[in-house]
């Protein structure tokens, strides 16, 4: 995990890097509305205080008896909610290579999978002119993604307030998911869902793990390369949905036997760590 210092230039060098290769392009437009837009609050508070909420919400429902009525508009009755302290955006020099190295191009219809303030959705749009919808369950979120597209005018841009089960990715043709924190019992059930959707050769890209760990009958591992982050390097994995040829790797899928298969048993885990 890098310093706070090392952080905050990392953040300039970012930013330098996107004025000067992109800027010229029209690119700031998209950049300085989105700053703009959360100068009063930023987006961790803005996610952790709208999932702070849900939390409480979801408790009073369960005491109540109510279930998961309540959620979000679209939300899935998984009875998962992230941890509210956790917010990340994948730097956009960082996308700029995930992009290239995923072959998405302006043919590609892409979902940014947990977009949150659609920085990436917006620049993934930018870079490619591809169609591209991002998904987050923060409202304010995707209000202000809606109506910053339609005041610059992007008609291929849009997003969507939805868990990530309940969104229909029958025409997508990509996928980015930046899911590092996500319970592995919330992971099965999103391949699951979009093995019944994903038509052959959605190009996927994701962050810290590849899909085939959990099911290699289902996707082909292409490649990977090692990125930097705000907090760090990561592995990024480039995979194919494959349900024909199965993986390319040599290797079983992940022993879930051990890891939380319900939101009730995430919450035990982690109330038992350190």
């Amino acid at each position: 995990m890098h310093s706070p210092l090392r952080i905050s230039m990392k953040r300039v060098w970012n930013w330098v890097h996107i004025a000067v290769h992109h800027y010229p392009h029209g690119y700031w437009r998209q950049d300085l509305w989105l700053a703009a837009l959360y100068l009063a609050k930023n987006p961790f508070r803005v996610s952790r205080d709208f999932w702070d909420r849900e939390t409480e919400a979801r408790g009073k429902r369960t005491l109540t008896g109510d279930g998961a009525g309540g959620d979000p508009a679209g939300a899935a009755n998984t009875g998962y909610t992230p941890d509210p302290h956790t917010y990340g955006e994948t730097p956009l020099p960082t996308m700029e290579r995930i992009a290239a190295r995923a072959g998405w191009t302006r043919d590609d219809v892409i979902y940014d999978l947990g977009c949150g303030r659609g920085t990436t959705t917006f620049f993934l749009e930018h870079l490619t002119k591809a169609r591209v919808t991002g998904i987050d369950r923060v409202p304010v979120f995707v209000a202000r993604g809606n109506g910053l597209a339609r005041r610059l005018g992007l008609d291929r841009i849009a997003f969507l307030d939805a868990d990530l089960l309940a969104v229909d990715y029958r025409n997508a043709t990509a996928l980015y998911y930046y899911g590092t924190c996500a319970h592995d019992f919330y992971i099965q059930l999103l391949i699951g869902h979009l093995a019944g959707q994903l038509r052959p050769g959605t190009k996927i890209a994701t962050v810290t793990y590849p899909l085939t760990n959990y099911r290699p009958d289902l996707f082909t591992l292409e490649s990977s390369e090692r990125l930097d982050f705000l907090w760090g390097e990561s592995e990024v994995y480039f995979q194919r949905f494959d349900p024909e040829r199965g993986a390319s790797v040599d290797r079983p899928g992940r022993d879930l036997s051990r890891y939380p298969q319900t939101a009730e048993e995430a919450e035990d885990a982690g109330d038992a760590d350190p």
